[in-house]
Parts: structure tokens; sequence; C-alpha cells
């Protein structure tokens, strides 16, 4: 779908009506490029950068801008989170009250499940989000030959792929993170993560 897109794009130069579906397909390969190198994306963000797609006001406004209230969280984040299994797996409870302490909203919340990945030997995380009513959701990022994040989820009735997936889980935060915690040591324990 992107391929046929690019070249009619490039065929036909950047317009003022094509101009921001170019946009949309160019930060959607910039966000890919971080996971995977296949040569498709590269050669299709090449082609939309030679017809003068504004690469780097894009990467600044997609990937590095974030709210004072979003760095406020990250901060909690980092100050309440759990590391286990030597530093390799990172557990995040973000409670309302924790949210609301950072001043965020919940587009501040938006790809939170990403950020505990960058920290140096973490592999695998868990960002556990209350929610009114009583539930958290969990979001699980993980080395996917290590751990398999849809097995991990799927012990507590979700689902997602090999890489990241997620549940909800009815309860505080505390019990929440007791649960996916259990299926991480759990499914770690199985010889086999296909």
């Amino acid at each position: 779908m992107v391929t046929p897109f690019t070249k009619y794009f490039c065929r036909n130069g950047y317009s003022r009506t094509m101009g921001p579906v170019a946009t949309t397909v160019m930060a959607s390969f910039m966000g890919s490029l971080g996971t995977s190198l296949a040569g498709m994306p590269l050669r299709a963000a090449a082609a939309l950068m030679e017809q003068g797609i504004d690469f780097q006001a894009l990467n600044k406004r997609h990937f590095r801008t974030k709210s004072v209230a979003r760095m406020k969280l990250e901060s909690l984040i980092i100050e309440h989170m759990h590391l286990y299994h030597n530093g390799t797996v990172a557990v995040a409870p973000i409670s309302l009250e924790l949210i609301a302490r950072a001043g965020a909203t919940s587009e501040d919340t938006d790809d939170i499940a990403a950020f505990l990945g960058q920290l140096k030997g973490v592999l695998h995380t868990a960002t556990v989000r209350e929610h009114e009513g009583g539930e958290c959701r969990v979001s699980v990022r993980t080395k996917a030959d290590e751990l398999n994040a849809t097995r991990v989820c799927a012990r507590l009735g979700g689902g997602g792929h090999k890489a990241a997936s997620g549940c909800t889980i009815k309860g505080t935060v505390e019990e929440a993170e007791r649960a996916i915690l259990a299926a991480i040591d759990d499914q770690l324990a199985q010889p086999s993560q296909d």
C-alpha cells in the first residue's frame, strides 16, 4: 500500500492536497525506523524527502516534543517504577493520583509504554495505568525472542503480538502490578518463547 502511494507522490510531486497525506506517511516511516530498518520504508522515506518533505520538522513534532506535564510524568514514573530480574524487567505503576500530580492529560500518557524501554539494561517493560472504575490497563513491551508479550498478557485475558501486548486487570494498581509480574515470571520460566 505504501509503495504505490510513494510512487504516485514522487511522480506527481509535493502538492497542497497530497501534502498532509505525505506528511502522515513520512511520520509513520520515521516511527517505524526505530524498530525496523527494512529497505522499503527507507527507500520510500528517501523518495519523499527528495520531494521536499520537511522531515526535520516532522521529527521534532512527532518524536522530540513533549509537554512539561509529560516530562514531569516520566520523572514520577522513574521515581515509582520497580526493577526485577537483575534490572532487565521494569514495571511502572501509574496511578490516577500520579497523573494528577504531574498535571498530565490523557494525551500526555500516549505511548507511555515505550518510555521504560529506553532505560539501559531494561529488556522487558510493563506499564500499569489506573483507570476509573477500578481497573488497570497494562501494556507490555519485550525483547520478543526472550519474552513473548502475547503469552504474558494471554495469562490475564489480553493479547497482542510477541513484542507488544496488553490486558486489562480489575483491581488496584498494586494488585495489577503483582498480577503482571507473576505472569512475566511464569513466562520467563518457560523454556521457549515461540
